[in-house]
């Protein structure tokens, strides 16, 4: 898999306010697509979008795949987040844990970028009818 992760952890997904990204400590690991536009009517088309794409995620892409549509951060900041926890052992400061983390990462990245590839296309026509642009 090529590697298209900033330093960051945060993946281009050439879609404004998508954030795909990589969150990890030393309790959990995360797979995380974020809905996070300043505008709030974009947000709820996004969303919309989104969770009427939810059942071909699921069927064809992440069995186990999680929708929070009220995620909220320590900060209290709140988005909709799209995301597959990783249920092995992990912790980020245990290398023996990582090999087995990083083979489900790359299945579950793979995934998630693939269903991003059917949403822009999806997305693209339906924002060429609004005034935001993805």
């Amino acid at each position: 898999m090529e590697n298209h992760f900033h330093e960051n952890g945060f993946y281009n997904t050439k879609i404004k306010d998508f954030n795909f990204k990589i969150e990890a400590d030393n309790k959990q690991a995360l797979v995380c697509l974020d809905i996070k536009s300043t505008y709030r009517t974009k947000n709820e088309l996004l969303s919309e979008q989104v969770l009427e794409l939810k059942d071909i995620l699921i069927e064809d892409f992440l069995l186990d795949v999680i929708f929070d549509e009220v995620y909220m951060l320590e900060t209290g900041k709140i988005f909709q987040r799209i995301y597959v926890k990783y249920n092995g052992e992990f912790n980020i400061h245990n290398k023996n844990t990582w090999k087995t983390f990083i083979a489900s990462l790359k299945m579950q990245c793979t995934s998630l970028k693939n269903f991003m590839k059917l949403t822009k296309i999806l997305l693209s026509k339906l924002f060429l009818k609004t005034q935001f642009y993805i």
